[in-house]
């Protein structure tokens, strides 16, 4: 059996140049818009957004229970269609 894979030995792991998403500067209320369309990978990125913001908040000890959680919408906003992610907390009153 070959291999078709080429080995590579000393290139080190590139670093991550930090959060893909702005989820640690957000307060509830606050949003961020994503460009994207409806292929299959604009799918995933719906999916990608919303278990980034779940962790994201996890990490900062909130959760479903006590009312906080992550929307995500499909919206066109000047003309591009993307997604808009929301952060919401616990209803007051």
């Amino acid at each position: 059996m070959s291999n078709q894979y080429a080995v590579d030995k000393g290139i080190a792991v590139k670093k991550e140049s930090g959060r893909k998403y702005p989820w640690a500067m957000m307060g509830v209320g606050d949003s961020f818009f994503v460009p994207a369309g409806d292929s299959a990978a604009d799918r995933y990125l719906r999916s990608s957004i919303y278990n980034s913001g779940r962790s994201s908040l996890l990490t900062r000890g909130l959760d479903r229970s006590d009312g906080y959680n992550v929307v995500v919408r499909k919206t066109e906003e000047n003309g591009t269609v993307g997604l808009r992610a929301w952060l919401v907390g616990p209803p007051k009153g």
